[in-house]
């Protein structure tokens, strides 16, 4: 179960790494992302347990991952020095990881991330946003 999610991290590291200019390379912390997913699995058998063996629907599972992701921050950014030479370049951790959470949501409930609402990186960047949140964020977005 943990390398299925590893693989969901890696692919959207690429994903990320298609939206940095040159001179910027995403990176993913394999000791974070091994506790963001098993984190996220740890909520997912709260769940099951809570509400019997029934399985969390994808938007819980998403709300669940990007949780974890926008507060352990599995992704950062390198910085290739000889193609940004003296600019000042600094990247917020947390932003790129709320950025990511856009495309858990693609991922995981296969929509486009127009269905989202227009403060979800906001509240992903500057918030702690809690997976009952971003739960309530996707049901208004209209997935089932």
């Amino acid at each position: 179960m943990i390398p299925e999610y590893f693989e969901i991290l890696e692919c959207i590291g690429l994903k990320l790494q298609n939206v940095l200019p040159e001179g910027l390379t995403i990176e993913l912390c394999k000791y974070r992302a091994y506790n963001a997913v098993l984190s996220f699995l740890y909520d997912k058998e709260r769940y099951k347990d809570f509400h019997g063996s029934e399985q969390p629907n994808n938007i819980k599972k998403t709300a669940y991952l990007c949780h974890w992701i926008a507060k352990i921050r599995p992704f950062y950014i390198t910085v290739d020095k000889s193609i940004i030479e003296g600019e000042l370049c600094y990247i917020f951790p947390n932003f790129i990881n709320s950025y990511a959470c856009i495309f858990v949501y693609q991922l995981l409930v296969n929509s486009s991330m127009n269905t989202l609402p227009d403060s979800f990186i906001y509240d992903c960047h500057y918030g702690s946003p809690t997976s009952s949140s971003l739960i309530a964020m996707f049901d208004i977005a209209g997935i089932k």
